[in-house]
């Protein structure tokens, strides 16, 4: 009860006042007003008591009728306007509720409570300027379970508007006083690293815009997921907007400092950070921006000396750990980048402990371990709060928050230093000399050329298990050797699949005049065995110049060898790669020992029991079921070709030990550390992924960690599934690209010679545009012939969260500005990039013979997409098959350059690649305005080199090792028009 309430106690009182007016004693007006004041709240309270019990019973109209008969005698009673409130609340009626609490006077002792509830309303409603109005630091420091929940209402605001750092503030600060400490440690690490929910905040955002269009925090909100995007334009919009109103607040000038790193902009950084204080940016944020201003002018000293000091002041930091490796390694001092790699790789494998232990059930029963992980991380606020509950010291016995040494870098002092140095000429963002010019266009004519083909992943519904969410590939392959691309489709089926499965796969022909025909039973594929399958990779696995098909299936493999007439024979025995073989996915060929046929490299994912209790979804579907550390890994396999059968070497090649956890997805194999022998490159489902350095003999060491290629800048292992490899950034080494989990963002893996990487995707420009995808088959290809490489990507989540976050996803295409950097073209390639589809598989390749790269994406909800480049003013181009012979004629692991008119670019033939799928093996190369091509040179896999000279763009060749001359590639009648014949 509030203040009125205490009123009615003194019953005392009114007793004596009672008397002395029976004995004659005159009693002043005054009091009687009183003796009326007191009769009047008498009743409201009765009232009030009355609708409590109403309310209690569950009849909240009655509660209210009684109320709303007192309403003109409550004058300055908060109690009345709390218990009208929720009765209000109650009915449903959210808006009257709000209306009710606001009526609470400010000096009731009932205002806390009311303008908690008012703006727990608020928030609820996305009014999230009014509800930070009431929850003021008065509130929030309050005595009472009332401003505990202000805490929480106000982090949850804070992190609607992109405001996570200030929350972290909030819940450190006031840790002590909200109790329940494992849920508070909870919450400050998901406010660090957990994915923000893009969509659900972005639909709750919308729908106050609407409602609330003039809400400045709502729109701070819209500009921070306008960030999140990458949409630059949209993100200054809201941001000046917010300027407009509050142009001094330093909340909107942090937002805007992180739109300002994203557009990579030193002068409106600058101007940020002169609006912020310290109690802003720590002085680990400080010695970053320092080493990021010295990123933009070259300064690699000073960004080495600024990332040094933020390690010391924020050991977490990890992907700091990452930018000194690579700093360290391009001074030479390679030992010291693989002792920060290690040390980078121990932190994540601390991570990923520690959050397993802080998401148990009992979490407190592991408090001891959690302090030690959390220090080892560098988290010495959390360490010392669970050290605290080991040793007894409980809440309420430390500091506030951390502080910091007295000789600590200052916002004052960037600032300063800033302009000491100055910041350098303007980055200059367009496109170099020859660059990109023309947006290319793509048009999905699957259906009209005779591609009609659906991925049966099994059931559909929301129960569907985890293998029925994993499949779909497809193969480019020119089965009868006339110069035209066919297309192979692995098909899936009921899950599990019968034991006496036929074949259910389609392979249709080019018929050279941009249209195919389904030729399965014509190959003699329908009759073959099948089962449920998931991807497939092309290869001339028996040497005799065709190319065969591999197929993962469910726990069985399949070899389809070439009989040169058009049809397919299974040799899966008579290879010796027959039996049970668990759960495969993507697969490689290539001639890793360089004996002159080529070897398959086998990704496995995990063990799965389709009846076992751990496989049982039940119908109903979390964000665990679908999580593969629930189960056990499976080890890849790599095979030796022995004249046509393949032999198991795995364990004596080093990668059975070395793959014990590895959930293997995707797999591409060429020379990354330049010595001559073809590497592999797996990417792993939620651990770190694989770079298999060969050393001949055929065995491997496996330096993924110490070579920087298997984890997130921030030193985190990802989800990945496939992989790309291309020369993004035209120095002659090969970068790999590789898709990741939803929330994640894809991976750019920069080569910096001799097998070491920087994940440097943020730099790519690709985290940005692919964060809030979850992409799967991945390639890189010239989609407009200007001599840039571009990367595709096909998306589509595994978990159906609907709303909360979307299932089928668009493919995207990003473009190559030829500095190594991506820029999103997806909404201008044309409305079938845009498509939602929940995509797996894809494939690049010229089907049409046009010079254009065509590209081929498998989704499970509906038909393949055939994405026809329709490019009208594409560059001109130059197609390459190689064929070797002193190792495999497939040449997986020859380099080939390409120079016209003063540019040079490098391409590799490659393993595998993408996700369960098998792209065109012939390297294309887009000339831009160029029409003729001054020198190629191969570098074959065997240490020859062969060098051809002078040939005209728009043209196809053989580059055959040994020979001088060139010879024009064969392409069936008729030709389309674009093409020239050599």
């Amino acid at each position: 009860m509030g203040g009125g309430a205490r009123w009615i106690g003194s019953t005392r009182t009114r007793k004596i006042w009672l008397g002395l007016g029976l004995l004659g004693v005159a009693i002043p007006l005054g009091w009687l007003a009183l003796d009326s004041r007191v009769e009047r709240w008498s009743r409201v309270s009765r009232a009030i008591e009355e609708a409590r019990m109403a309310l209690e019973e569950g009849r909240p109209a009655t509660a209210r009728r009684i109320l709303a008969r007192m309403a003109g005698e409550a004058r300055g009673r908060g109690d009345f306007w709390l218990a009208m409130g929720s009765c209000e609340l109650e009915l449903g009626r959210l808006d009257r509720a709000e209306e009710a609490w606001a009526r609470v006077p400010p000096s009731s002792p009932e205002a806390g409570p009311a303008a908690v509830l008012r703006a727990r309303y608020l928030v609820r409603q996305g009014r999230l300027a009014e509800a930070e109005a009431l929850l003021t630091p008065e509130l929030l420091e309050a005595p009472g379970e009332h401003a505990v929940e202000a805490c929480h209402l106000l982090a949850t605001s804070l992190k609607m508007q992109g405001r996570r750092d200030e929350a972290v503030r909030l819940y450190r600060e006031r840790f002590d006083r909200l109790g329940r400490p494992a849920v508070v440690l909870r919450e400050i690490w998901s406010l660090r690293y957990e994915t923000f929910p893009i969509e659900k905040v972005g639909a709750l955002l919308g729908r106050a815009n609407r409602d609330a269009p003039e809400d400045d925090r709502v729109w701070l909100g819209l500009a921070h997921l306008a960030i999140l995007g990458g949409r630059i334009d949209d993100a200054d919009g809201w941001l000046r907007r917010c300027l407009g109103r509050r142009p001094a607040d330093p909340a909107v000038w942090r937002i805007r400092l992180d739109w300002a790193l994203m557009k990579a902009d030193p002068a409106a950084a600058l101007a940020a950070i002169e609006h912020l204080d310290d109690s802003m940016l720590a002085p680990a944020d400080v010695l970053e921006l320092a080493s990021w201003f010295a990123l933009q002018r070259g300064d690699d000293r000073r960004r080495r000396e600024a990332i040094v000091g933020a390690l010391r002041h924020d050991p977490s930091r990890a992907a700091l750990l990452e930018q000194l490796a690579f700093l360290e390694t391009r001074r030479g001092a390679g030992d010291r980048a693989s002792e920060l790699r290690a040390r980078k790789s121990g932190w994540e494998r601390d991570f990923k402990e520690y959050e397993r232990l802080l998401f148990d059930d009992e979490p407190l029963a592991h408090a001891p371990e959690l302090a030690r992980l959390a220090l080892a991380l560098g988290w010495s606020f959390e360490s010392d709060r669970w050290a605290r509950l080991v040793t007894g010291g409980g809440i309420g016995s430390g500091t506030k928050g951390e502080d910091h040494p007295p000789d600590s870098p200052t916002v004052g002092d960037l600032v300063a230093e800033l302009r000491a140095v100055g910041l350098g000429d303007s980055d200059d963002r367009s496109a170099p000399e020859g660059g990109l010019t023309v947006f290319p266009t793509f048009r999905d004519r699957a259906g009209e050329v005779g591609l009609d083909f659906r991925y049966n992943p099994g059931r559909v519904d929301p129960g569907r298990s985890l293998p029925e969410m994993m499949g779909g590939g497809v193969a480019l392959i020119d089965v009868e050797g006339d110069g035209w691309l066919d297309v192979y489709l692995v098909q899936g089926g009921p899950f599990p699949p019968p034991e006496d499965g036929r074949n259910a796969d389609r392979l249709f022909r080019n018929r050279g005049d941009g249209t195919f025909e389904d030729v399965t039973v014509a190959a003699g594929l329908g009759g073959l065995p099948g089962g449920y399958g998931f991807g497939v990779v092309a290869g001339d696995a028996d040497g005799d110049g065709l190319s065969d098909l591999f197929i993962s299936r469910w726990e069985s493999y399949q070899l389809l060898r070439n009989r040169g007439d058009g049809t397919f024979g299974d040799v899966t025995e008579s290879s010796g790669l027959g039996g049970s073989r668990g759960w495969p996915s993507s697969s490689a060929f290539a001639d890793l020992d360089a004996d002159g046929d080529i070897d398959l490299y086998v990704c496995h994912y995990l063990e799965f029991d389709p009846g076992s209790s751990l496989a049982e979804t039940s119908g109903v579907i979390t964000a665990d079921a679908y999580n593969p550390r629930r189960f056990v890994a499976e080890p890849d396999h790599l095979f030796r070709n022995d004249g046509g059968r393949f032999v198991d070497v795995s364990g004596e090649a080093g990668i059975t030990e070395a793959d014990a956890d590895g959930r293997g997805l995707g797999v591409v194999s060429c020379d990354f550390d330049g010595d001559g022998t073809l590497d592999l490159y797996v990417a792993n489902d939620m651990t770190g992924n694989h770079l298999f350095l060969n050393r001949g003999g055929l065995r491997f060491d496996q330096v993924g960690e110490r070579s920087g290629g298997s984890a997130s800048a921030e030193g985190r292992y990802q989800a990945s599934m496939g992989v790309a490899c291309g020369d993004l950034e035209g120095d002659g080494r090969p970068d790999l690209a590789v898709t990741n989990y939803y929330g994640e963002g894809a991976a750019f893996y920069r080569n910096l010679g001799g097998g070491m990487f920087a994940e440097s995707a943020a730099v790519a420009g690709l985290l940005t545009p692919s964060r809030f995808l979850l992409g799967f088959g991945v390639a890189f290809l010239d989609a407009n012939n200007d001599g840039r490489l571009d990367l595709a990507t096909a998306n589509g989540h595994v978990n159906d969260f609907r709303p909360e976050t979307p299932f089928a996803m668009p493919a995207q295409l990003l473009l190559g500005s030829g500095d190594g950097r991506l820029v999103d073209a997806t909404g201008a390639a044309g409305a079938d990039w845009a498509a939602p589809r929940v995509g797996r598989g894809l494939a690049v390749g010229d089907l049409d013979n046009d010079g254009r790269p065509d590209v081929v994406i498998v989704p499970q909800d509906g038909p393949i997409a055939y994405l026809h480049n329709e490019t009208v003013e594409a560059g001109n181009s130059i197609l390459l098959r190689l064929e070797a012979r002193s190792t495999a004629t497939s040449a997986e692991g020859a380099r080939v350059s390409v120079e016209a008119e003063g540019r040079r670019q490098f391409g590799w033939r490659v393993g595998g690649g993408s996700y369960q799928s098998s792209g065109d093996p012939r390297l294309a190369f887009g000339l831009g305005v160029s029409d003729r091509v001054e020198r190629i040179e191969v570098r074959w896999p065997s240490g020859g080199v062969s060098e051809y000279l002078d040939l005209p763009g728009g043209s196809a060749w053989t580059l055959r090792e040994g020979d001088s001359e060139p010879i024009p590639l064969p392409a069936s009648e008729p030709a389309p028009a674009r093409w020239r014949a050599p």
